[in-house]
């Protein structure tokens, strides 16, 4: 009797688990980007690797369950599609988030990513006692990062409007993944020559940079890729982003102990007025969803998916009335 209580609490479990593990890894990856960042790692380089990773992680899922399946679907409208996807949702959202990054910190970085299901932008400003010049450099650094925030929660806006058109014409979530990782690949290095071609830019060493780049294409891009899919299909489209405001959390605590940043108050109140704002919008989204028609429920949860459920600067989700039934979740990993 109690063996069967404990099996049951550990069932009932694993959901959480799952969520609190995704959001520990995009932890790990905030911090480890802004780290290399640091150091002066190529942006571009770093996508651009980071992304053939995560093809090759993904390879394996779209070669085995959906193989076979796509010669029918892939034509020249599709290919276009991949590529204003990969264009609009990794190198633009996750180029300008990854620039932010480098002027700004972690945790301020992250708050964009909490602001883009709901629609809004929402900056902080603190107070600093430094000299006249660093200031003034500071200042210019905080202002230029967010104004390339801003322009990447932009950009993820615009991806989800893309993610509709692209389940319509290829709703093959695996090789949809594999392809617009390697298509982000190749446009992230064909720019990233365009302004860098020295060896130091794109060498590879053992070290913190190679270290983050397979992290964040395995564990941050593929096995986020996992973990969500099989919540939003146990718990509904609306479960996964209840447990992103962890991130900020976890970043804010750990970038404070490990870089030495700093925690303000102004800091502290937007991350709850943040965190407060996306779990109105969730309550919102639900209640609206239980006075509709149940005809309309399965459209309702695509939408909600799409704008909610968004990781890392990891991964969008979208989720078909196919998926649903089939046990499956289409998804573009975002970075």
């Amino acid at each position: 009797m109690e063996g069967g209580r404990v099996k049951k609490c550990f069932v009932s479990s694993q959901a959480v688990m799952g969520m609190l593990m995704v959001q520990v890894m995009a932890t790990g990856m905030q911090l480890l980007s802004k780290i290399i960042l640091n150091n002066g790692t190529f942006v571009l380089a770093l996508m651009t690797y980071r992304h053939i990773v995560a093809a090759v992680c993904m390879a394996p899922f779209a070669f085995y369950f959906e193989r076979g399946m796509i010669k029918s679907k892939m034509n020249w409208s599709v290919f276009f599609w991949l590529f204003v996807n990969s264009l609009c949702g990794i190198l633009f959202a996750m180029g300008l988030f990854y620039y932010g990054l480098k002027d700004t910190s972690a945790t301020y970085a992250v708050n964009f990513l909490n602001l883009v299901p709901i629609g809004k932008t929402f900056h902080l400003i603190h107070k600093t006692l430094q000299h006249h010049v660093q200031v003034k450099s500071s200042v210019l650094h905080k202002t230029r990062g967010t104004i390339l925030l801003v322009g990447s929660c932009l950009s993820y806006s615009s991806w989800y409007i893309l993610q509709a058109k692209l389940l319509k014409v290829f709703p093959f979530k695996y090789h949809t993944t594999m392809i617009t990782c390697i298509l982000a690949s190749i446009q992230s290095a064909a720019i990233g020559l365009c302004i860098d071609r020295s060896n130091a830019a794109w060498k590879l060493e053992w070290n913190l940079q190679l270290l983050t780049i397979i992290y964040s294409g395995s564990l941050a891009s593929a096995a986020t890729f996992c973990l969500i899919s099989w919540a939003v299909v146990r718990r509904g489209p609306s479960y996964p982003p209840m447990f992103n405001p962890l991130t900020l959390i976890f970043v804010a605590v750990l970038e404070a102990l490990i870089i030495g940043a700093e925690i303000t108050a102004g800091q502290l109140l937007g991350m709850v007025l943040i965190i407060i704002g996306l779990y109105s919008f969730l309550l919102g989204k639900t209640k609206e969803m239980k006075n509709m028609p149940k005809s309309n429920i399965e459209a309702a949860e695509a939408a909600t998916t799409v704008e909610s459920t968004k990781v890392q600067p990891a991964s969008p989700f979208t989720t078909t009335n196919e998926d649903m039934e089939s046990g499956s979740v289409k998804d573009v990993v975002n970075p």
